[in-house]
């Protein structure tokens, strides 16, 4: 029910459903495209910080891989022949001769702190002999830096590993703080053995090194990008132990401890996922070293990004939604009321009131309608003064024609009793008249139809004219000329008849003058010509064109050929203005009508007329 009458205004306003319709193909339209610009937006912002993070990643990799071929160099140059290495192998005990001057323990200790003065990087630098004996040089002497002499090297577990699998150079993380004075902070430490280059193939230990570097060296190698960068930075081995960590907390937000996930994201390309939650990250290996560089980003923390431009993107979809929906509700408040001006006049047409007109400035659909609509009232009020005028001129011909006709079944039962009483008196030829005439008026009362053949309209007035030359004898000459076909198409019934009788009433008179009347019948194409031309008096030029203005319908005037204009409204009336009577006459000449309607037939012709008296 509440869904019923929140939609029941708009099943009554068109223009309501335009705007549900509107709004919803808007609605979906902004929010698809806000959906997919806020989504590529969101990873163009995504793949710019990531690709901002590998630039600072590619720093680190090249710094490391630089830290390690250096530390390798180191460590290749301690095992090469004339190296510490060597001096290790020929020389005996040294923890006896680590105070004298000697030249070979002098020679280790140069090379050490030759190494250190010339790589500041290097804080630590420990080299170990097979009898313990412990060389030690630091890249920060100002701090004061020593190893513990009393610590027993040999027995580190991290020196045990390296010498017990021959390791050539391992790195891993380490707190120096057990074996070096004030060495707190972190450090990478580097660890291996040393062999001697004589027997280098049976890797045969004189010795192993520990070479520590800070960990602030490998912040500084990305610090341009420090402050710009999202996410954090690993160094890790090949084992996934991790070496350096821009997240001095060892572990990610949700508690995994770093080298574990730096080992999963080994295995899983670009994208990880930790107790519920994704990392994006990034990792390349250094070089053809052990080692490798990984940079990993919480996806939340790009979404944060960016959530300040994307929810600019937002207002800005939400304010065109807004914005698109207030104009539509404005255009459709405009055209609605158009609409119900338009609806307004219509009623009034409705009512009767075809003067009223919509005034509407405008060249769209609806001005166009409006024009339209105007147009229409003004033709129907045209259509329905027609009608009603043609309305009026029908009942004034039928008057008038009742009026000539005068109850034939009267007129001919009179008649007959005066031709009975002629032939008493022996007076054949006004009985032959009477009886003339009767048949004209039983004509009239037989053929009911309002359409007859033209065979029989011609016997109507042949008869009529029979009796004519009963009165006039030699004084009246006719000649009929009617084509065959035309003698087989439909006529109104007494159309002619008035014509006729038009002649004897004015244009013969009563001098020894003959008459002659030409009756002529044609097919002009889709139309009948009846021509009826006289030698009589004709008409004068003032009673001509009264006679024309009567027949225009301008003026109406008893005394003057009513026959005439009855006919001419007749065949207006039933076939349109296009047709008619069209007179000539010239005074002491004679007069020439022509009459045209419609070939059709009596069957076409009656059922036209029937239609046209609907």
């Amino acid at each position: 029910m509440i869904i019923r009458s929140l939609l029941k205004p708009f099943k009554r306003s068109l223009f309501l459903k335009l705007i549900l319709f509107n709004t919803i193909m808007i609605t979906l339209t902004i929010s698809v495209s806000g959906y997919l610009i806020i989504n590529n937006m969101s990873k163009v912002l995504q793949d710019k910080e990531i690709k901002f993070e590998g630039e600072a990643l590619k720093k680190l990799q090249s710094y490391t891989a630089d830290e390690y071929d250096k530390i390798f160099k180191i460590v290749f140059q301690m095992n090469y022949p004339g190296g510490v290495g060597e001096v290790l192998a020929v020389t005996g005990n040294l923890q006896d001769k680590l105070y004298s001057n000697d030249n070979n323990i002098r020679r280790i200790k140069d090379y050490l702190s030759t190494i250190c003065s010339y790589d500041e990087n290097i804080t630590d630098f420990i080299v170990v002999t097979n009898d313990s004996t412990v060389f030690y040089d630091t890249g920060l002497p100002k701090q004061g830096r020593t190893a513990v002499a009393s610590y027993p090297f040999l027995e580190d577990p991290t020196i045990e590993d390296v010498r017990d699998n021959k390791i050539f150079i391992k790195a891993i993380r380490d707190n120096p703080s057990r074996y070096i004075h004030k060495g707190s902070d972190d450090v990478v430490s580097f660890v291996g053995n040393i062999y001697d280059p004589a027997h280098i193939e049976k890797k045969q230990s004189v010795g192993a090194y520990i070479i520590n570097v800070s960990l602030h060296k490998f912040y500084n190698s990305y610090m341009e990008y420090e402050s710009s960068v999202k996410g954090d930075f690993v160094i890790s081995n090949d084992e996934g132990n991790v070496l350096f960590s821009s997240n001095n907390n060892f572990t990610l937000d949700n508690g995994i401890n770093l080298s574990t996930a730096v080992k999963l994201m080994s295995k899983q390309p670009n994208e990880v996922k930790l107790l519920g939650k994704r990392y994006i990250y990034h990792r390349m290996e250094v070089g053809s070293t052990p080692l490798s560089v990984t940079n990993y980003i919480p996806k939340d923390l790009l979404w944060e990004y960016g959530k300040r431009s994307i929810w600019e993107v937002f207002w800005v979809l939400l304010a065109s939604l807004a914005t698109t929906l207030v104009l539509l509700s404005f255009i459709a408040y405009v055209y609605s009321n158009r609409i119900n001006l338009l609806v307004k006049y219509m009623k009034r047409i409705k009512e009767g009131n075809f003067t009223s007109r919509v005034h509407l400035r405008s060249e769209d659909e609806i001005g166009k309608l409006a024009v339209e609509f105007n147009d229409m009232s003004q033709k129907l009020s045209d259509y329905i003064e027609r009608v009603y005028s043609a309305e009026i001129e029908q009942k004034s011909a039928e008057i008038n024609a009742l009026q000539a006709q005068v109850n034939p079944h009267f007129l001919y039962n009179t008649l007959e009793s005066i031709r009975m009483q002629a032939l008493k008196e022996h007076n054949p030829n006004i009985a032959e008249m009477i009886s003339q005439l009767g048949n004209l008026f039983r004509w009239s009362v037989k053929t009911s139809n309002k359409v007859v053949e033209m065979e029989q309209e011609v016997y109507y007035i042949t008869t009529y004219l029979e009796l004519q030359k009963m009165r006039f004898k030699d004084r009246l000459n006719v000649d009929i000329n009617i084509a065959q076909e035309v003698m087989r198409l439909g006529i109104p019934k007494l159309l002619l008849q008035p014509l006729i009788e038009n002649v004897f009433v004015h244009a013969i008179g009563d001098g020894a003058e003959k008459l002659s009347i030409l009756i002529k019948g044609t097919r002009h194409d889709a139309n009948v010509i009846i021509t009826i031309q006289d030698n009589g008096s004709g008409f004068d030029s003032s009673t001509l064109a009264r006679t024309q203005k009567q027949m225009a319908g301008l003026i109406f005037d008893e005394d003057t050929h009513i026959g005439i204009a009855n006919v001419n409204s007749r065949i207006r009336l039933i076939f349109g203005k296009a047709y008619g009577l069209f007179i000539d006459s010239v005074e002491g000449f004679g007069t020439t009508i022509q009459l045209r309607f419609p070939a059709m037939t009596t069957r076409e012709m009656q059922s036209h007329v029937q239609n046209t008296h609907r």
